[in-house]
């Protein structure tokens, strides 16, 4: 098929929840997956994306290469939500993959940090709070609060990390690890983003 073909499409995403977008493995469009969404690109569509939305926006996007280069990251963070929170768009884990949030006090003083886990329809499922001292980290881990029952098995999700002052910095990186076989299989991807 050609690869010079451009694609448009509206999708809505519920409050605190995330969508993916793959174009080898389709998306969401209007609410719904489509895993056709992206066939009208072809198997050899090199272009760029463009993103916009009346909303407050966090995004994530992800180069994967089947060869040398296993996966490249950069962020779409909106500057409204680095000002006080982190928000993290994809928090998984199931018997393939599995995800972590690591938090960093950059604040000269004593922080509270909030991570709120969010699932797909955008419903609170967990809260975590840790208290930590100036460059202090922590790492959350969503398989030990699936052994914890404190997340649903499978989990698939978002987070939210903030603190109980928004003035005091934290930076926060999110990690999916996929564990899969698969040798064109996404080995880890991460993001972050600073809270200030």
């Amino acid at each position: 098929p050609s690869c010079t073909t451009d694609l448009s499409f509206t999708d809505s995403i519920p409050a605190n929840s995330s969508h993916g977008y793959n174009t080898r493995g389709g998306g969401y469009k209007n609410g719904s997956f489509d895993l056709n969404l992206f066939s009208t690109l072809g198997d050899c569509w090199d272009g760029t994306v463009s993103v916009s939305s009346d909303q407050k926006l966090v995004g994530v996007v992800n180069t994967i290469w089947a060869a040398a280069n296993r996966a490249g990251t950069y962020s779409l963070l909106g500057p409204e939500d680095a000002n006080n929170k982190v928000v993290l768009p994809k928090q998984i884990y199931s018997t393939d993959s599995r995800s972590a949030v690591n938090a960093m006090s950059v604040s000269s003083s004593p922080v509270t940090v909030t991570t709120k886990y969010y699932n797909a329809s955008g419903s609170l499922e967990h809260k975590v709070e840790t208290n930590l001292e100036p460059k202090e980290s922590v790492g959350i881990n969503t398989r030990d609060l699936i052994n914890s029952q404190l997340l649903p098995n499978p989990f698939n999700g978002s987070a939210e990390v903030s603190t109980t002052n928004f003035s005091d910095a934290i930076i926060a990186i999110g990690n999916l690890i996929y564990t899969s076989a698969d040798p064109e299989g996404d080995r880890a991807v991460t993001y972050e983003g600073v809270g200030q």
